[in-house]
């Protein structure tokens, strides 16, 4: 199964989310997410 890493605004785009509740899936581990270097995230899709 291929896995995309995407940044959180697209992840809230395509899951029609508001930053909170993203924000919030992140903390509870329902999402896979990594912050870069400059302090945003990336989420771990997978088709």
């Amino acid at each position: 199964m291929p896995e995309e890493w995407i940044s959180l605004n697209e992840f809230m785009k395509r899951q029609h989310l508001g930053y909170e509740v993203a924000l919030q899936m992140i903390n509870n581990g329902d999402i896979e997410a990594k912050k870069t270097k400059g302090g945003r995230y990336k989420i771990k899709v997978r088709w």
